[in-house]
C-alpha cells in the first residue's frame, strides 16, 4: 500500500485535473452563451434559472420539484447578477434591486437537469461564481454551503464571509458523492439555490454555476 502521504499527492492532482476539466466545461458555456446539455454536462455556466427575491422561509417547499415555479421570473440566462465589476463569465441577467437600489437581502433560484443514467452517476462535481454565499439542493435535499454558517437557514441569515476576492473574480468548486447522490435521479432532476449577501448594506450579488457528472 502507498504511504498516505503519496496517496494525498495522487488526490490532490485528480482535484487539480477536475477543476481543469470542469472549467473547460464553464468557458466553453461562456462562450457559446446558451445552455449546453450533452451526456456529461449537466449545466454550464450561462444555463438558465428561474428567480425571486420574496421571502420564502414559509414556503419551504420552494426548493422540491414539485413546486411550481411558473410564476417566477426567467427562466433568465446566468449569470445573474447586480454588479459593476468585470467577471470571468458573461453578466446576462440583472437582476432585481430594493427600492433605493442595491441587492436583496436573499435571491432564490430554481433549474433543472436531464440525466439518463442515474444510477451509474458516481460524482458530481460543481463550479460556481458566487457572490457571497449560498445554500444548494437537489431536489430538495441540502448538497452544499458555500460561505453560509451551520443551523437553520432564513431569508435574513448573512452569509459568513466574502468572496476570497472581495469580489468573485475566479470560480468556485465543489463535488457531491455517496448518499449526496441518492436522490438524483434518471429524468429531470430540480437543483435550487439561495444566495445570501455578507451584509445588509452589500452592493452586490452574482450567481452562476455548471456541473458536470
Amino acid at each position: 500500500m502507498l504511504p498516505e502521504s503519496i496517496r494525498q499527492e495522487y488526490r490532490a492532482i485528480i482535484r487539480s485535473a477536475l477543476r481543469v476539466i470542469l472549467l473547460a466545461a464553464c468557458l466553453f458555456g461562456a462562450i457559446t452563451a446558451r445552455a449546453v446539455i450533452t451526456t456529461n454536462i449537466a449545466l454550464n455556466i450561462t444555463s438558465p434559472w428561474r428567480y425571486r427575491t420574496n421571502n420564502l422561509d414559509a414556503v419551504p417547499a420552494w426548493k422540491t420539484p414539485p413546486y411550481d415555479d411558473s410564476a417566477w421570473p426567467g427562466p433568465s440566462n446566468a449569470l445573474l447578477y447586480i454588479e459593476s465589476a468585470t467577471l470571468v463569465a458573461p453578466k446576462n441577467t440583472p437582476l432585481p434591486q430594493r427600492p433605493g437600489g442595491g441587492p436583496m437581502l436573499t435571491y432564490y433560484f430554481r433549474t433543472a437537469f436531464t440525466l439518463t443514467n442515474a444510477p451509474q452517476v458516481t460524482s458530481l462535481i460543481f463550479s460556481n461564481l458566487i457572490d457571497d454565499g449560498a445554500v444548494f439542493y437537489l431536489n430538495g435535499v441540502e448538497i452544499q454551503r458555500v460561505r453560509m454558517n451551520a443551523g437553520t437557514i432564513t431569508y435574513t441569515n448573512l452569509a459568513s464571509s466574502l468572496p476570497p476576492s472581495g469580489d468573485i473574480t475566479n470560480y468556485e468548486s465543489f463535488i457531491i458523492t455517496g448518499g449526496l447522490l441518492n436522490n438524483l435521479v434518471s429524468g429531470v432532476n430540480t437543483l435550487a439555490a439561495e444566495v445570501h449577501q455578507q451584509a445588509a448594506t452589500s452592493s452586490d450579488i452574482v450567481f452562476g454555476l455548471c456541473a458536470i457528472q
